[in-house]
Order: structure tokens, then sequence, then C-alpha cells
């Protein structure tokens, strides 16, 4: 089960080639996290849950995250 695990993360954190790690593929997934256990720390703290504010806020990432590996595509390496 964790080889399955480190695959699917290996996968999802590599550029075409399987190998080279690709930075915006790893920071988009840190920034993803970072937002999930800010949003759950404030339900924690204020017991309120705002969904149009995590919304706007989870869209925006996600917008930004694949922005910046689309322009990244570009510079990959080319697998043959």
């Amino acid at each position: 089960m964790f080889t399955l695990i480190k695959t699917v993360v290996k996968h999802m954190s590599t550029e075409k080639d399987g190998e080279s790690f690709d930075i915006a593929r790893i920071m988009w997934a840190i920034g993803n996290l970072v937002y999930f256990s800010l949003s759950i720390w404030h339900c924690y703290k204020h017991n309120t849950f705002d969904y149009m504010q995590f919304s706007t806020g989870f869209a925006a990432i996600q917008v930004a995250g694949a922005g910046s590996v689309k322009l990244k595509e570009t510079t990959e390496q080319k697998v043959s």
C-alpha cells in the first residue's frame, strides 16, 4: 500500500519524464495543504465556516497552480 501511495505522489510531482521533480506542482500541493490546514484552524478557533470565502480562496489556489503548471509546460523536457 505504501509503495502505491509513493508511486502516485511521484507521478503527481514530476515532469513528463517521470524523474525530474516539477517545482510548480510541488508548490501547488504545498499551497493546498497549507490552505486546508489554515481553514481547519480557522473553523476550530472561530466555530464558523463561510462557504463563499472557502470556495473563493480554494478556487484562487487552483487557478494559480494550474496556471503555473500550464506556463511551465513549455519548458519541460522532451520525452522520446
